[in-house]
């Protein structure tokens, strides 16, 4: 009985566990930083190998093997499809936690003039991205700065994402999207059926 309970909590666990991205970009010097986040470890993803493909077998007697007849993606299933995946991304965007949104500019460059307007056309931009941001998306902490330095010959731009999806989450959109899937596909023989 208390392995089991042991096993149900180890399993909770693993299941509130959050997984995520780590990404962080500097324009002056350039600096780019992207980390895999699993709970409080950070990962760097390596540069992984291009695998092989191998070579084709060259079928015998030169007869090709008829596979079952798929069915074709006609124009009356791209609705279908495009409904399909905005359905998909708007349960990720859901589920999906900004634990982290911090963008810092510093308006910048050798006219004080062109300075203070890309200083304005930053402010404007902010101020009407940022609030369809927090309407989308759940952000748990935000910061947000601008500043102008006319001593600076150039524009300095910093930004930090933060973004997890816990593990029982990432189960339950994947379930979603096989069901959605199957359900297309069962509509897509349907409709080639009338077609044919």
């Amino acid at each position: 009985m208390i392995a089991l309970c042991i096993a149900v909590v180890i399993l909770v666990l693993l299941l509130i566990l959050p997984v995520g991205v780590d990404f962080y970009w500097l324009s002056r010097p350039l600096t780019t930083r992207l980390q895999l986040k699993i709970g409080p470890l950070l990962l760097k993803p390596g540069k992984g190998k291009k695998a092989k493909r191998p070579p084709k077998a060259a079928h015998k007697g030169g007869k090709e093997k008829t596979a079952g007849k798929k069915p074709s993606i006609g124009k009356g299933n791209i609705p279908g499809l495009i409904r399909l995946m905005l359905g998909l991304l708007s349960r990720f965007r859901r589920h999906l936690s900004v634990d982290l949104l911090r963008i810092q500019y510093c308006a910048g460059g050798k006219d004080p003039f062109a300075a203070a307007m890309n200083y304005g056309r930053a402010n404007a931009l902010l101020c009407s991205l940022l609030p369809l941001a927090r309407s989308a998306l759940k952000i748990r902490s935000e910061e947000i700065a601008t500043s102008l330095d006319f001593n600076s010959d150039k524009s300095i731009l910093e930004a930090h994402v933060v973004a997890t999806l816990q593990i029982w989450e990432i189960l339950w959109l994947g379930f979603h999207m096989l069901l959605a899937l199957r359900r297309q596909k069962r509509e897509m023989k349907k409709t080639g059926a009338k077609s044919d």
